[in-house]
C-alpha cells in the first residue's frame, strides 16, 4: 500500500487526471468471415481448443524434434546420407508448425497434415533400418500422443488405425529393401533414450496444461482473485464444517459505486487498473484465512468462515473505508457492502448470497459508500454500533470518481 508517490504500484500521475480515452466512432471494424466447421473441429471452442495446445506442447514438440534428429543424424553414420535428409524435412516441418499455425485460417488442416508428414516421415526410417527389427519402431508413437493432445477422440481414433495401416506398410516395405547395415549397441540405446525424452516431454507439457486450465477455470485473470465457481467450491467445504462444529459462516457481498462512469469516462483500461487496486485493498485488509472472490465486473465476495453477523459487518465496514481512503489508480472511488451470516444446519450459498445481495442494494440506496447487514444488529459490547456510512478519510466523492492531482514531491 504506498504512501507518498505511490498508490498500490501505480505511480501518481501514471494516469493524467485530465485524460479520457475516446473511442473514435468512425472506425467501422472490418467483416470477419466466419471460420466453416468441419470433421477435424465441429466449432470455434475446439478450434482455440486446438491453437491454445499447440502453444502449450511447443516445448515438448521441439525437444521431441530435438532427440529424434539427433538420434537420426548420429545413426546417418552407418545407416546413410538419406536419414540426414529426413531429419532435415522434419525440422523444417515442425518450425513451420510453429511460425504459421496461429496465422492459418483453418489451423486444424495444417496441424493434422504435420502430423501425417512426421508419421510418414517415421515409417520411411523404419523402412530403411529394418522394419519390426528396427531401433526406431517405438518412435512411430510420438505424433500420435501429440495427435491425442490436440484433437477429439475420434479424429484420434481415426488417426490411430492410420497410424497402424502406415506401419504396416513400412514392415511390408522394409521386406522389399536391402538389408540394413548392422550397427554397434550405442544406436538402440541413444534411440531408447530419444523415444523416453519425448514421451516424458510429452505427459509432463499434458499434465501442466491440465494443472493451468484448473487454475485458470477458478482464479480472474485480470486481479488475480478466485472467480465464482472458486467461491462454490469453498463455500460447500465451510458449510460442512459449520455443520460439524454448529460455527457461522458469513458472506459480505462488495460492488464499487458508480464503476460504469470511470469506464465510460476514463476508459477500460483505467476502469482495470481501478478494480485490480480495489481487489489489492481487499486482500490488504482481510485475515489469511478470509476469501476474497471477483464474481462479477465490479462486484466482489469476501467468505469469513468462523465469523458472526457482528464480526461480518465489522469487517464489511473496514473493506469499504479502505477502498475509499486513498485514491485507486489515480481515482477517489467509494465502495457499498453488504453483509449475511448462518450458523450450522443454517448455513446455505443461495440464500446468503441472495440475502447478501439484498443488503448490498440496501448500502447503495441509503447513499452508498456504506455497509449494511441484511439482518439488523444490535449494539452491544462487541458491536461496533449501529450501522453507518464508512467515512474515508479524504472527501466523499461525487457520483463519478473524481481525479486526484498527483501530490507534491
Amino acid at each position: 500500500m504506498g504512501g507518498g508517490g505511490t498508490l498500490r504500484g501505480v505511480k501518481a500521475g501514471a494516469y493524467p487526471v485530465d485524460t479520457v480515452q475516446v473511442t473514435s466512432p468512425s472506425r467501422t471494424p472490418s467483416r470477419v468471415e466466419p471460420r466453416t466447421r468441419g470433421w477435424l473441429v465441429r466449432d470455434e471452442l475446439d478450434r482455440s481448443r486446438l491453437l491454445d495446445m499447440n502453444g502449450r506442447v511447443r516445448t515438448a514438440r521441439r525437444i521431441q524434434g530435438a532427440s529424434c534428429g539427433g538420434t537420426a543424424a548420429l545413426s546417418s553414420i552407418w545407416y546413410g546420407w538419406w536419414m540426414l535428409a529426413l531429419v532435415g524435412v522434419t525440422l523444417i516441418t515442425l518450425l513451420a508448425l510453429d511460425r504459421f499455425l496461429g496465422r492459418m485460417h483453418r489451423p486444424e488442416r495444417g496441424s493434422i497434415a504435420t502430423i501425417a508428414l512426421f508419421e510418414l516421415l517415421l515409417c520411411g526410417v523404419v523402412a530403411g533400418t529394418g522394419g519390426a527389427r528396427s531401433p526406431f519402431v517405438g518412435f512411430l508413437a510420438i505424433p500420435l500422443v501429440m495427435l491425442a493432445a490436440r484433437f477429439r477422440p475420434q479424429v484420434v481414433a481415426v488417426g490411430c488405425a492410420v497410424a497402424l495401416a502406415a506401419t504396416a506398410g513400412s514392415f511390408t516395405a522394409s521386406s522389399l529393401l536391402p538389408p540394413p547395415a548392422e550397427v554397434p549397441y550405442l544406436v538402440p540405446v541413444v534411440a531408447y533414450l530419444a523415444l523416453l525424452a519425448s514421451l516424458i516431454a510429452a505427459v509432463f507439457a499434458l499434465m501442466t496444461a491440465e494443472l493451468a486450465s484448473r487454475g485458470e477455470a477458478v482464479v480472474d485473470p485480470l486481479t488475480g482473485l478466485f472467480n465464482r465457481k472458486g467461491l462454490r467450491l469453498r463455500f460447500e467445504e465451510a458449510a460442512a464444517q459449520a455443520r460439524v462444529l454448529d460455527q457461522p459462516v458469513s458472506v459480505v457481498m462488495c460492488d464499487l459505486d458508480h464503476f460504469k462512469a470511470v469506464n465510460d469516462t476514463y476508459g477500460h483500461e483505467r476502469g482495470d487498473a481501478v478494480l485490480r487496486a480495489a481487489a489489492d485493498e481487499l486482500r490488504a485488509t482481510l485475515r489469511s484465512v478470509d476469501l476474497v472472490y471477483r464474481i462479477g465486473g465490479e462486484e466482489f465476495l469476501v467468505l469469513l468462515p468462523g465469523r458472526d453477523e457482528r464480526a461480518a459487518l465489522r469487517v464489511a465496514q473496514r473493506l469499504v473505508e479502505g477502498v475509499g481512503r486513498e485514491p485507486l489508480a489515480g481515482l477517489r472511488v467509494t465502495m457499498s457492502a453488504g453483509c449475511s451470516s448462518a450458523r450450522g444446519a443454517a448455513v446455505d450459498y443461495a440464500r446468503q448470497l441472495r440475502e447478501a445481495d439484498t443488503a448490498l442494494y440496501a448500502a447503495k440506496a441509503g447513499g452508498r459508500n456504506q455497509a449494511q447487514a441484511a439482518v439488523p444488529v444490535l449494539p452491544g459490547p462487541v458491536a461496533p454500533g449501529p450501522v453507518v456510512p464508512a467515512q474515508p478519510s479524504q472527501p466523499q466523492t461525487t457520483s463519478l470518481g473524481a481525479p486526484v492531482s498527483s501530490p507534491s514531491p
